[in-house]
């Protein structure tokens, strides 16, 4: 899968056309998904400024809808020896949230469970592989709430606020123009599910994002980034990394 970025955030989301009210995602609005992003690149720039860490190369922003007691898990692979700083955050200042990492066994190698809308974990791991980072809703002002989580290492890449901020509201303006054009699909209906992740890519670089479970029925997936991207290309493969769908013509708005 090439990605055709220049050290920018490529933002990539799900659609899945359901039944019912459906919850509020435009943007800015609180408790959306774009105020909880946000507030979790807030709290990773604020790092960026303060620490030795940057912005995790490839994946480094993530943010789902979740019900109060509920886990969402994040497979990141991460590399012996290195720095990492792991930063959580609700779109509400009244959200109580815990980071969980785990390794490959399922041992919590680290954790915050402070009661308090920011959990923040520092890590270097003795050895390199997969590890699950969980983000807990304990608490909040709603039943359900967006949650955001933020990635850093040292050794990182830099991302502006300004890159974000026009990244991010290129991405939020895509999502409207998705929805306009497909009558009856919904954003993020479910709770439980990732909608949105945000990507850290020099050029000729690609990601890979493993076990998505979309369910059954019509379902879109979509990418952007900044205005001088000139090329994205996204596809989608089975459990036998078999292509079943993909986009990659030449255009920086794959779908």
């Amino acid at each position: 899968m090439k990605i055709l970025l220049l050290h920018l955030t490529c933002l990539l989301a799900g659609f899945v056309p359901l039944n019912g009210q459906s919850f509020p995602q435009l943007p800015g609005l609180p408790g959306s998904p774009q105020q909880a992003l946000y507030a979790a690149f807030e709290k990773g720039d604020l790092m960026v400024a303060i620490s030795p860490v940057n912005w995790r190369q490839g994946l480094c922003l993530a943010a789902a809808r979740l019900s109060v007691g509920q886990t969402i898990s994040l497979n990141i692979n991460l590399v012996a020896k290195t720095n990492y700083v792991f930063i959580g955050s609700g779109a509400t200042q009244r959200s109580d949230l815990d980071l969980i990492l785990r390794d490959s066994t399922g041992t919590v190698v680290s954790a915050d469970y402070d009661d308090d809308g920011t959990p923040v974990l520092e890590f270097q791991p003795v050895t390199s592989g997969m590890y699950s980072l969980q983000l807990h809703l304990v608490a909040g002002f709603t039943p359900d709430e967006f949650v955001a989580v933020s990635c850093l290492r040292t050794g990182g890449r830099i991302i502006s606020e300004q890159e974000y901020v026009q990244t991010s509201g290129s991405f939020f303006a895509s999502v409207a123009e998705v929805q306009s054009a497909y009558a009856g699909t919904q954003w993020q209906e479910r709770t439980g599910q990732w909608c949105l992740f945000g990507y850290a890519l020099a050029e000729g670089e690609g990601a890979t994002l493993r076990q998505l479970m979309p369910g059954p029925g019509f379902t879109l997936f979509a990418a952007t980034g900044s205005d001088n991207l000139k090329n994205i290309d996204l596809y989608l493969a089975n459990e036998n990394n078999r292509i079943v769908a993909k986009d990659n013509g030449p255009d920086a708005f794959p779908l």
